[in-house]
C-alpha cells in the first residue's frame, strides 16, 4: 500500500490546466484506497452511487482513467438522463436508473461491484455502508463521519473491509470528488 502511494504521487503531474488540485489529489486517494489487496490483472467493477454535481469530475476521472486502470464503471442514480449525461457513451461504462433507499434493489447492485463511491446526501450512507460491511466491500463516502458511522467501525473491522470518510482536508478542500 505504501509502494502504492507512493507510485501515484510520484507520478502526478497536471496533465490539463482546467485540473483542480484539491479533486486530483482526492481521487487519487480514491486509487491508493480501490488498488489495496488488488489482484492486477483483474478488471474492478466502481459503483458510484450518485450522479449529482459533487460526482462529476471523479466519474470524469474513473472514465478517463478506465481502461488504463481495468476499471468498469457503473453510475446508478434515481435521475437515470443524469447519470447517462455523466457516462456518455464510454464503453467500459454504464448509466443505470437506482434507488439506493431500496434494500433490494441496493444490495443486487452492491453483489456486482468490488468498490462502491456513495455520493448520497449524508443521511443516507449508514444503510449503503451497512450492506457493504455485510458484503465485505470497499467503500468511500465524502461525507463527515457521523456517530451512525462511527457505530459501524467495529463491524467493519471484523469484515475486513475500509470505510473512509471524510478524506478532505478543512478548509476549502473538503471531499474527494
Amino acid at each position: 500500500s505504501h509502494s502504492c502511494a507512493k507510485k501515484y504521487f510520484s507520478e502526478y503531474k497536471f496533465v490539463n490546466k482546467k485540473v483542480n488540485l484539491e479533486r486530483v489529489l482526492g481521487i487519487r486517494i480514491v486509487i491508493i484506497f480501490m488498488t489495496l489487496n488488488s489482484k492486477p490483472d483483474q478488471m474492478k467493477t466502481i459503483l458510484v452511487i450518485g450522479a449529482g454535481r459533487s460526482s462529476s469530475s471523479m466519474i470524469r476521472y474513473f472514465l478517463n482513467n478506465a481502461e488504463q486502470e481495468n476499471w468498469y464503471i457503473r453510475v446508478g442514480d434515481m435521475n437515470l438522463e443524469m447519470a447517462q449525461d455523466k457516462v456518455g457513451e464510454h464503453p467500459r461504462a454504464e448509466a443505470f436508473q437506482f434507488d439506493a433507499l431500496n434494500e433490494d434493489s441496493r444490495r443486487a447492485e452492491l453483489q456486482k461491484v468490488d468498490f462502491v463511491v456513495s455520493m448520497l446526501p449524508a443521511s443516507f450512507h449508514v444503510e449503503v455502508v451497512k450492506d457493504c460491511i455485510d458484503m465485505k466491500i470497499n467503500v468511500i463516502t465524502p461525507s463527515y463521519v457521523s456517530e451512525e458511522m462511527k457505530e459501524l467501525d467495529g463491524a467493519a473491522r471484523e469484515a475486513g473491509i475500509i470505510i473512509m470518510n471524510e478524506i478532505g482536508v478543512d478548509p476549502r478542500i473538503d471531499h474527494m470528488s
